[in-house]
């Protein structure tokens, strides 16, 4: 059983105008095979449902960089424990939002940083960093277990002291195109290792799976699938990956790359 993994910005998604035109011969042919293509992003739970609906997919979710892996109830996968929302089995990271967000402003605090989060920021702010429409910009701001923020100023120093207060209280932070993204044990990673541990589980096979993502969040999700690509940036560049592993580089820049490494995974 094939199973592609797949973020959304700058890979399957246009880094500036959003537009997935490009990979809709690739996206049709999953559709025929009746491949899951299981998003994963640093989007909220509301995106991603957003964006599944736009590309005309539905099934399985990983939301918020790992966060929160949203199954629908009529998959029948294994899911084990996990709590019900909306017609979603949820399996969950810790902690939540409001922790989260104490322990930002604890370090805000503590170090005098000037740095914002999305509870810092209007609409606008957001709409203004992410050249979303208004109405996509309070769905992206609907978030349950990251909190996105942005260090003022580009201060190397002052940005290691925080990653590195942070990481003293147990917390990660990854960088995810415009933000750092602040976050529990969790990561894309180990939600696509669960997701994966779930189908094989269930339709007692083997799986193979595909993973595409274009910037240093996506590392995580790339290690833990079977063929990595990195997906060519705007700039002609790919983000750097460690040595170890084979990773793939398209040919071709966001959706257009994407297109290139999904029909090559299938017609293999």
């Amino acid at each position: 059983m094939k199973i592609i993994f797949s973020d959304l910005d700058g890979t399957l998604l246009d880094h500036n105008s959003y537009s997935f035109e490009p990979a809709l011969e690739a996206l049709a042919r999953v559709k025929e095979f009746g491949v899951p293509l299981v998003l994963c992003s640093s989007k909220t739970k509301a995106e991603m449902l957003l964006w599944q609906e736009r590309l005309g997919i539905c099934g399985t979710f990983i939301a918020e960089n790992g966060g929160g892996i949203y199954i629908p109830k009529g998959d029948a996968l294994d899911i084990g424990e996990a709590f019900e929302e909306d017609g979603f089995f949820v399996i969950q990271a810790e902690p939540g939002r409001v922790e989260l967000r104490d322990a930002f402003l604890k370090v805000r605090n503590e170090l005098s940083v000037e740095m914002k989060s999305f509870i810092d920021m209007s609409v606008g702010e957001v709409m203004e960093l992410t050249s979303l429409s208004e109405a996509d910009a309070m769905l992206a701001m609907e978030r349950s277990f990251t909190e996105p923020f942005i260090i003022c100023g580009n201060d190397a120093s002052i940005r290691e002291a925080v990653l590195s207060a942070f990481a003293g209280m147990g917390l990660t932070v990854v960088r995810g195109g415009r933000f750092y993204h602040l976050m529990g044990s969790c990561d894309k990673g180990v939600a696509v290792a669960k997701v994966i541990k779930l189908f094989s589980k269930t339709c007692g096979g083997s799986i193979t799976s595909l993973g595409l993502g274009d910037s240093d969040n996506d590392l995580a999700m790339l290690l833990n699938v079977d063929r990595p690509v990195l997906v060519k940036r705007p700039d002609g560049s790919w983000f750097d990956a460690p040595e170890r592993g084979t990773f793939f580089k398209t040919k071709g820049v966001g959706p257009v790359g994407w297109n290139e490494a999904v029909l090559d995974f299938l017609a293999n």
